[in-house]
């Protein structure tokens, strides 16, 4: 039985190359990441110009002894500042990738997909580091493991959850409370389970 996405809802149900039933559940958007990028969009102006005068002074032949040692030494230091601050632009700049959960004969893989950094204070708080450098995380979930699939009440919302081996997954984390309950009962009925307590 097909349980079509709550109105208004961005998830989506599809199919893969051998037919598989995909479902694709997009990262909220967050203007939080280009407000995180700023910084080092400016940050990276300067040290170019830093980067720039600092070469220059070496290659002109007018600096000698201790001051171009020293200036060598904060050209690699500052080249190093420089790719790393490139990097964490790019990284929080690079567009999100949906969650999405294949729903094959036997199992569910699930893909968290590509988050774009958290700046939201309470997922912050709760979730410490690891929730400001979301990584992406990827498991197969057998059909005796989806059935422990739950809501789970918390001060932030609804949450949607499973255990694999000893460790909690969330599923459908930029969706709203409406639809999280609607992938429950879309991804039960599709495989004939019921929720175990």
């Amino acid at each position: 039985m097909k349980i079509p996405p709550p109105p208004g809802s961005r998830i989506s149900v599809g199919t893969d190359d051998h037919g598989m039933p995909v479902i694709l559940i997009p990262a909220a958007p967050r203007l939080s990441r280009f407000l995180l990028a700023i910084p080092f969009l400016v940050g990276l102006l300067f040290w170019c110009a830093g980067e720039i005068l600092a070469a220059a002074m070496i290659f002109s032949g007018k600096v000698h002894g201790f001051r171009i040692v020293f200036l060598v030494i904060w050209l690699l230091l500052w080249t190093t500042g420089g790719i790393f601050g490139a990097v964490f632009a790019f990284w929080t700049l690079r567009r999100a990738q949906p969650q999405s959960l294949r729903l094959l004969g036997g199992a569910v893989e699930f893909d968290s997909g590509r988050r774009p950094p958290c700046l939201v204070p309470e997922e912050l708080i709760w979730g410490g580091v690891p929730n400001y450098f979301p990584r992406r995380i990827r498991h197969s979930i057998s059909l005796r493991q989806m059935q422990g699939l739950r809501l789970r009440q918390s001060d932030a919302g609804t949450r949607l959850i499973v255990e694999i081996d000893g460790e909690v997954i969330e599923i459908a984390k930029g969706a709203s409370d409406v639809e999280r309950e609607w992938l429950a009962q879309f991804v039960l009925a599709h495989y004939g389970l019921t929720r175990t307590p």
